[in-house]
């Protein structure tokens, strides 16, 4: 299969100096240095996705085929419209489990991990995001199914705000460039989480100490995302918010959820100021102005990583660049500890 030469980027935002470094820094160790493998270390709302326009438009003036792949569901649907958006004159085209489209041959396309294993040798550019995530960090199969999509002329382009030890291991050593970015788009550090301890349940009530934390977001008449550890719990807790605060619109997502789509898009349109979920929205979701909590953040669910990602769903718009994250526990873990030092060090190292 051939693709016409010359497709031009129709994006019309602009890069910051920055985010312009880094893309052309990952050209320049493709084409100059000839390195097959690079790593993007970039803070959750650094424009990552918009850092890639100018590297997938090199690829396309030449010809070429692009990759642009996920582990979750969700980024893909979020990054489709935007790469869609951002190259008018190219085919694009979308791939998961919950999409049926016929395939054509685009000369780019968006998927989940799992649909390059369809793939062999296909992709000039394949950039694979959130490449810490659930199910692809611990699944063999699906790295392999990367190694394999990608043409051995090609370039592999992993993103990631917090990247796994084994690809920071490489870069270390100098197995693959490293391109790294401790800065939001906006110039505006992010957001630390507050502690707050206590028990989650009185009775069959919230506890004092939640209820209070509650009502004092309700006020603020912001909206805002509950994240809890297990399923198990999320139609409970979830119900018992709705008999808590019935004026307030209320819903619950989680991965199996056959409306999940429908209902954080409900969410993202104001329809809706609380949605309780699942760590499916930990990451690839954008949200204006809303603030998070995070509730048993001691639970074992909760990796470092999940945990500063969540906390990176606040403030990532230009026009709200604040906003609340609460860690809500019984014990305050090393995990909380890490997650926070963590989030310090990105603060210190972007300048703040």
């Amino acid at each position: 299969m051939t693709y016409a030469k010359g497709n031009t980027l129709t994006w019309q935002g602009e890069l910051t100096s920055a985010q312009c470094r880094v893309s052309n820094h990952i050209l320049q160790q493709f084409h100059r240095h000839n390195r097959h493998q690079q790593l993007l270390w970039a803070v959750t709302g650094a424009g990552k996705t918009e850092m890639t326009f100018p590297v997938i438009a090199d690829f396309l003036q030449q010809g070429q085929r692009i990759g642009f792949v996920s582990p979750r569901v969700d980024v893909c649907n979020e990054l489709f419209p935007r790469v869609e958006q951002a190259f008018k004159n190219t085919p694009v085209g979308l791939f998961h489990g919950q999409i049926h489209e016929a395939y054509r041959n685009e000369q780019i396309v968006i998927g989940t991990t799992h649909q390059l294993l369809r793939y062999d040798k296909a992709f000039d550019l394949l950039i694979v995001d959130e490449v810490d995530a659930f199910p692809y960090v611990n699944d063999a199969m699906l790295q392999r199914a990367v190694e394999r999509a990608v043409k051995p002329t090609g370039l592999t382009l992993f993103l990631s705000a917090t990247p796994p030890r084994v690809l920071l291991r490489a870069a270390k050593s100098d197995q693959l460039p490293l391109h790294y970015l401790a800065r939001r788009f906006h110039g505006r550090e992010l957001p630390l989480p507050r502690i707050e301890l206590g028990d989650l349940m009185h009775g069959r009530h919230f506890a004092p100490k939640l209820q209070r934390i509650f009502d004092r977001l309700l006020q603020s008449s912001r909206r805002f995302l509950v994240f809890v550890p297990q399923i198990a719990v999320l139609e409970q807790l979830g119900q018992l918010f709705e008999q808590s605060y019935p004026q307030v619109v209320v819903t619950t997502v989680h991965a199996a959820d056959s409306k999940r789509l429908e209902k954080v898009q409900r969410f993202r349109d104001g329809e809706a100021q609380v949605l309780f979920t699942t760590t499916i929205l930990e990451r690839g979701v954008t949200f204006a102005d809303i603030d998070v909590v995070v509730l048993s953040a001691d639970h074992r669910n909760y990796s470092v990583a999940s945990l500063v990602q969540v906390a990176g769903r606040v403030g990532r718009a230009r026009e709200f660049p604040n906003g609340q994250v609460i860690f809500y526990s019984r014990y305050y873990t090393n995990k909380i500890r890490l997650a926070r030092q963590m989030i310090r060090h990105l603060n210190r190292e972007g300048g703040f």
